[in-house]
């Protein structure tokens, strides 16, 4: 049987975390991860509040600045994530099932820190939206 990965371990390909097919997973009943990559079940943009544009309210450039940021700075931890995955071969004189375990933490934060990024990322959508609607709104009145 051939496998489509030949490398132990896991890899990171551009905004994808890619596991070998024969090392496929399911955790926490949250996602499945597969040669595609993790596949969300709960998408976090169904749940994010965004704030309500108005003219007494902060600006909304500040906003997106802000959003941006913080969108910034979870996909730097993301990364940082990735890079430092647990790999089987550190394991190697530990207790059976303690690579497992630790992988499955590093996963649990690097969803958390794939979630912060998919909030920051919704609420700067929602912004522009509205942004964009308001812009229309002004033209059509003008």
């Amino acid at each position: 049987m051939r496998h489509k990965e030949a490398v132990v371990g896991w890899r990171h390909d551009a905004t994808k975390l890619v596991v070998p097919s024969w090392q496929k997973k399911r955790i926490d009943g949250r996602r499945d991860l597969c040669e595609d990559g993790p596949q969300e079940t709960a998408n976090m943009t169904n749940t994010t509040v965004a704030p309500v544009i108005n003219l007494n309210g902060t600006d909304p450039r500040a906003l997106l600045d802000q959003y941006r940021q913080a969108q910034h700075t979870a996909e730097a931890m993301s990364v940082c994530l990735r890079e430092t995955m647990p790999h089987a071969r550190d394991f190697q004189t530990a207790p059976e099932g303690l690579y497992v375990q630790a992988r499955d933490q590093h996963l649990a934060l690097l969803r958390q820190s794939e979630a912060i990024e998919a909030h920051f990322r919704a609420l700067k959508i929602a912004v522009m939206r509205q942004m964009s609607s308001s812009n229309r709104a002004r033209s059509a009145g003008e």
